[in-house]
């Protein structure tokens, strides 16, 4: 680990979309970035394609899992799944249990970062409260214009805040 004050400024991009903790994270930052320090954090756009995009996969992995649990409540554990030309067998009980286990628990974690980033980051003030209430003040919230936020490759925003 740095030492405590160790930088002046740092960056997180795109990290704290998937950061298991943001509180962990942010703590950590403010630890590192000396009195006055700044940092700047690049996020996603809570409705933006990539968030679309993400609620898409999260959706089609819990319908996989579904189904996968109807198959083995009625003996089909040893058959082939097939899905969008990918094939799903598992030679064993254990290892279509492991394979399940798998598939439901990366659905529960991009679930977790797609509604976290909805509750956390879908208007400006919320984001300005949040980053403001863990010891950050916030600087600035840099956004596209509305004419470029508005193209479906736009995905994200600039927060400039300093370390109080």
């Amino acid at each position: 680990p740095f030492r405590s004050g160790s930088f002046d400024k740092a960056l997180m991009a795109y990290f704290l979309d998937y950061a298991p903790s943001i509180e962990k994270a942010l703590k950590e930052a403010k630890r590192v970035i000396k009195k006055g320090g700044s940092l700047v954090i690049l996020l996603h756009k809570p409705n933006s394609v990539y968030m679309h995009q993400l609620e898409g996969v999260v959706l089609e992995l819990e319908d996989l899992a579904s189904n996968l649990r109807q198959w083995r409540s009625v003996g089909l554990w040893n058959n082939p799944y097939h899905i969008e030309g990918i094939e799903f067998r598992a030679g064993t009980k254990k290892e279509f249990d492991e394979k399940l286990e798998s598939i439901g628990g990366r659905a529960r974690y991009l679930r977790k970062i797609w509604e976290r980033q909805e509750r956390l980051f879908d208007t400006t003030e919320k984001t300005r409260r949040y980053f403001n209430s863990r010891g950050f003040k916030v600087e600035e919230i840099l956004a596209p214009s509305a004419e470029v936020s508005n193209h479906k490759y736009y995905t994200g925003y600039a927060i400039l805040l300093k370390n109080r």
